[in-house]
């Protein structure tokens, strides 16, 4: 499914009662340099701390889940992604006055190009065109990572959160 988002069109890679977790069409990190994805509270919260304790446990949860699922899968596909960098950012929206809590998920892969590996990323604002030539996740990406969620969230490992 296709949404537009504040941060631009996304394919939602899952949706839960309270968050979408989706890719950009236009990503912060090319899909050979680990790739990119956002987990979005349906709700708007400024930030974490403004969260309720059920729903910052599940954004932990999602988190987690998200970034094991990505890894797992980015890795099949010969993508050499050896961590994530979970950050919430806020910067690009605070200039319209609707900053609000959004969690990206930035793999790294060894081999990447733009986001050099061991580097700290780089990310100009939108219309820099620095991300114009990306590559986001393809549609297989996107069906293998939502299996992958699926299957963890029953796993023994998450299921009694």
């Amino acid at each position: 499914m296709k949404r537009k988002s504040p941060f631009g069109i996304s394919t939602v890679i899952i949706e839960t009662d309270k968050f979408w977790i989706e890719t950009l069409e236009i990503p912060h990190i090319d899909r050979y340099d680990g790739g990119h994805i956002l987990i979005t509270p349906k709700i708007k919260f400024s930030c974490r701390t403004d969260l309720p304790p059920h729903l910052a446990i599940e954004l932990m949860k999602l988190s987690m889940i998200t970034g094991e699922a990505m890894m797992d899968v980015l890795r099949s596909q010969g993508i050499d992604i050896v961590r994530i960098n979970f950050q919430e950012n806020g910067n690009w929206v605070l200039q319209r006055n609707d900053s609000y809590l959004h969690l990206h998920l930035y793999g790294r892969a060894l081999s990447s190009k733009n986001q050099k590996h061991r580097h700290s990323l780089y990310l100009p604002l939108p219309d820099s065109g620095f991300y114009d030539k990306f590559d986001c996740l393809t549609k297989e990406d996107i069906q293998m990572i939502r299996q992958k969620i699926e299957e963890l969230m029953l796993s023994n490992k998450y299921r009694k959160w």
